[in-house]
């Protein structure tokens, strides 16, 4: 099974992170894929919530 790493800077609120949580989301089955992401700075919003609706 071919695989794909998504790898974003943080999971802070933004566009990056509706953008990757969506590629991995609704990748075609045939490919294993993941999502991995640093934490968001102290003085930004976190974007952990778009994920867990999404089930990624």
């Amino acid at each position: 099974m071919p695989k794909v790493l998504r790898i974003i800077n943080r999971f802070n609120l933004g566009g990056p992170t509706f953008n990757a949580a969506l590629l991995t989301k609704h990748m075609a089955p045939e490919f294993e894929t993941m999502l991995i992401g640093g934490r968001e700075e102290s003085s930004e919003v976190s974007s952990q919530h778009i994920l867990t609706d999404l089930g990624v």
